[in-house]
């Protein structure tokens, strides 16, 4: 089956939007000794960035597009309380 429908003079994507971009294609990580990010990088980086916090971005000369707020990434509630249970343990772990 084709990812596209077409109707008369209309394209209509049927594969949801950022399923490419979502891929480990574009997700980098970098490691230091504080810690690991991971994000996007690059052409990536911003077309996430622009869609993520609903920003303006050009899209042509002098042709210029407001993007709703579409979140790409992010941390639910419960998964904000499962990292803390699990920081909040491995600390109580390491005194001697």
């Amino acid at each position: 089956m084709s990812a596209y429908r077409y109707r008369v003079g209309v394209t209509i994507s049927l594969t949801p939007m950022f399923q490419r971009l979502r891929g480990y294609r574009f997700l980098k990580m970098r490691t230091d000794s504080n810690g690991v990010l991971v994000g996007f990088d690059g052409v990536a980086a911003h077309i996430a960035r622009v869609h993520q916090f609903g920003q303006c971005d050009q899209i042509g000369p002098g042709t210029f597009a407001k993007y709703p707020v579409r979140e790409l990434l992010g941390l639910s509630a419960a998964d904000l309380q499962a990292i803390e249970h699990a920081a909040i343990n491995s600390l109580g772990s390491a005194v001697p």
